[in-house]
């Protein structure tokens, strides 16, 4: 997808707002999702109660960025003038 979005000069924002979650949070997610040594640790030792808060707020996160994204994405231009 983001080799897709690189090329496009309409998904700039869009390109380097995922390039650069990808950047921060790749080898940590690859892990979760092959089976890696991040779901195994949590099944012996469970979630300290500062990581669950921190998954909660970056899974709000997300879904922020993808709100504004699509947002973006739309083309509606928005200013914030008053009357």
């Amino acid at each position: 997808m983001l080799k897709q979005l690189k090329g496009e000069p309409a998904a700039k924002g869009p390109f380097a707002a995922l390039s650069a979650f990808k950047d921060s949070a790749w080898k940590a997610l690859n892990s979760y999702t092959r089976s890696g040594i991040h779901p195994l640790g949590r099944m012996v030792d469970a979630y300290p109660l500062e990581m669950f808060i921190a998954n909660v707020k970056v899974s709000n996160a997300l879904q922020m960025v993808g709100a504004m994204q699509y947002c973006v994405l739309t083309g509606v231009k928005w200013t914030s003038k008053t009357t």
